[in-house]
């Protein structure tokens, strides 16, 4: 489902504006309500969900870009409140990606 949303989105942004609000709005409900399912996916699906979210926050739409980063925050709120383990698993992936693209 991520990777045929993200298809259209990213072939034509424009024109799947609605799609790309409601594939946001996706993962910030996962992200807020089901953050272990969310990043129990095999690494390279939790490298597609972090590559997402930091694109959306790079987006010129006030409103993607604005779930995006909430969303990037809610995901890293719920890591800080994570297992060791886990913690440092996903900095060691993912932090060095998301602090270039973010800030």
């Amino acid at each position: 489902m991520f990777q045929a949303s993200l298809h259209l989105i990213t072939s034509n942004r424009l024109r799947y504006s609605e799609l790309s609000l409601a594939f946001f709005s996706l993962l910030a409900a996962l992200a807020q309500h089901a953050f272990a399912a969310l990043f129990s996916f095999p690494q390279a699906e939790q490298q597609l969900i972090v590559d997402s979210l930091t694109w959306g926050a790079l987006d010129a739409d006030r409103r993607l870009y604005e779930l995006a980063l909430e969303t990037m925050l809610v995901v890293l709120e719920s890591v800080r409140a994570s297992e060791q383990r886990f913690k440092q698993a996903f900095f060691a992936s993912f932090w060095l990606c998301v602090a270039q693209r973010t800030l």
